[in-house]
């Protein structure tokens, strides 16, 4: 049994979080998160930081991930399609996780608990920043797809 795990090359953004409301309209977000293993990336190349913050997560995410995959994902299964949701707080933490989608509720609950570890093991995640410097929370959606074949 091969097994693939694909995952868009794609981390969605909704709204900054914080105590009020910011829509994307008012603020604009001058530097994205970073993950402590993106800091070589200039803070103007906010798609850069983006990619490199998603394969980082991924990297991580998906050794989590593997016991499931191995070992309980049913041969039957053949397309896993998921997103996992999550902030990115101003004080560098992953929290606020939901399994936004999923088609396979399993899978979903394996997910969840999986980033809700990662999120622990994580130190510190630079959090994103207004242009006048003012760090925010930042709202993240990843994409997980599945390939059981």
């Amino acid at each position: 049994m091969r097994i693939f795990i694909l995952l868009l090359v794609f981390i969605g953004f909704f709204k900054l979080n914080g105590q009020e409301k910011i829509s994307n309209e008012d603020k604009v977000v001058a530097k994205m998160a970073v993950h402590p293993n993106c800091k070589f990336i200039p803070a103007d190349q906010k798609r850069e930081q983006t990619v490199c913050l998603q394969k980082n997560l991924w990297a991580e995410l998906n050794t989590k991930l593997s016991h499931y995959m191995n070992f309980v994902l049913p041969e039957h299964v053949k397309f896993i399609k998921a997103k996992v949701a999550f902030v990115i707080t101003k004080d560098g933490k992953i929290e606020q996780i939901e399994v936004t989608e999923s088609s396979n509720r399993g899978f979903a609950a394996h997910l969840s608990r999986s980033m809700k570890k990662l999120a622990k093991e994580i130190d510190y995640i630079e959090p994103a920043e207004l242009i006048d410097g003012t760090k925010v929370s930042f709202k993240f959606v990843l994409p997980v797809n599945i390939m059981n074949e």
